[in-house]
């Protein structure tokens, strides 16, 4: 399993946003569900049952804190927590 060892060193990476740019924007997420009911007439999530993955396995990710903690998440990235937490750019 490959991990950062430096959970800070991406700190600055959100500073090469632009102003209109969201880090993570969810609405990208149904664009394939969409075009697909529009293009097949048929529900997304009902033909996904039918296709065989194989072997396809994805690593796993294990987090080293408590998204409900904010002290776990400081622990972890004290630097990226200080620049970001409750940054109006979020």
């Amino acid at each position: 399993m490959k991990a950062i060892q430096e959970a800070d060193s991406l700190c600055n990476e959100f500073d090469n946003l632009t102003d209109d740019e969201y880090p993570e924007w969810e609405d990208l997420d149904y664009v394939p569900k969409e075009v697909f009911e529009k293009n097949f007439n048929k529900d997304y999530y009902k033909a996904e049952e039918n296709i065989d993955y194989g072997d396809i396995s994805l690593p796993e990710i294990i987090f080293e804190w408590n998204e409900d903690d904010e002290d776990s998440i400081r622990k972890v990235c004290p630097k990226t927590f200080e620049k970001w937490w409750d940054n109006d750019k979020f």
